[in-house]
């Protein structure tokens, strides 16, 4: 079998990790990309101790010189990008409705921060990728946006909202543009699931029961699955879908909803 080689952004934790898991899991070896040295160091030992090939690249998505670095540091180690999983985001805090700031409030340093990681670091990603995918002879490319891009809601902040949002119609002028080269891109928007993001809000028990309640399936959503469908995406069974935005939320915006009593 043939190296395949993937990038994760934000693979150190959360639905990146679990998206790096599964590609593991998979076969492909895996460049994970991260700020947070530390966390990046315990989700080497984690996926190697799995026999996943997996390497480190310390990066902040919000500095193009930081992904440049990256990027260059996969290339030199496998020689080859085969899929790339623009996954990292921040929040700054919680919407009006669950506690978080108005607009009015809002403060510009948290807003520009935001979208520097969650809009133009996933701009500058593909960028520095693509004429790697190209030398490759195609392979795919794949968002994370958000649920609350497609049905925003008042429990997630503004500047989250507002740049998982832009990156939909990103996708696909891309997906366009890029498709003489064999590259797909597609955009992930999952609904809530038990990760860091937000401070972790989800990890408490009774903030986790009360979100399920708003959610059809009522659950949330388990990391892997993400990982699941991430896999899917990178592999030839997805090999004309691109364009696409598919929603991971337990049917969470696909109508109105009366949650139980």
């Amino acid at each position: 079998m043939s190296m395949k080689v993937a990038v994760v952004t934000g693979g150190a934790s959360g639905l990146g990790l679990a998206i790096a898991r599964a590609l593991g899991q998979d076969a492909w070896s895996v460049a994970l990309l991260d700020m947070n040295r530390e966390a990046l160091d315990v989700a080497v030992r984690a996926l190697a101790s799995e026999d996943i090939d997996v390497l480190a690249f310390p990066a902040d998505v919000a500095d193009p010189i930081s992904v440049n670095e990256a990027i260059a540091g996969v290339i030199r180690n496998w020689g080859r990008i085969d899929s790339v999983f623009a996954n990292a985001g921040i929040s700054a805090g919680p919407g009006p409705g669950a506690g978080g700031l108005g607009f009015a409030e809002f403060e510009d340093a948290n807003w520009d921060r935001v979208l520097a990681v969650n809009l133009s670091g996933v701009a500058r990603t593909i960028r520095a990728c693509v004429p790697h995918l190209e030398q490759a002879g195609g392979g795919s490319i794949v968002i994370t946006s958000s649920s609350a891009a497609i049905r925003p809601t008042l429990w997630v902040g503004h500047a989250y909202t507002a740049a998982k949002a832009a990156l939909i119609p990103l996708a696909k002028m891309l997906a366009v543009e890029l498709a003489a080269s064999g590259i797909r891109v597609n955009v992930i928007a999952p609904g809530a699931f038990v990760t860091d993001i937000g401070g972790g809000r989800l990890r408490d028990p009774q903030t986790a029961a009360n979100m399920a309640r708003t959610i059809p399936m009522q659950r949330l959503g388990a990391p892997s699955e993400v990982g699941e469908l991430a896999c899917f995406l990178a592999s030839q069974d997805s090999r004309y879908i691109s364009g696409a935005v598919i929603s991971i939320d337990g049917a969470l915006v696909a109508g109105e909803f009366d949650p139980p009593s």
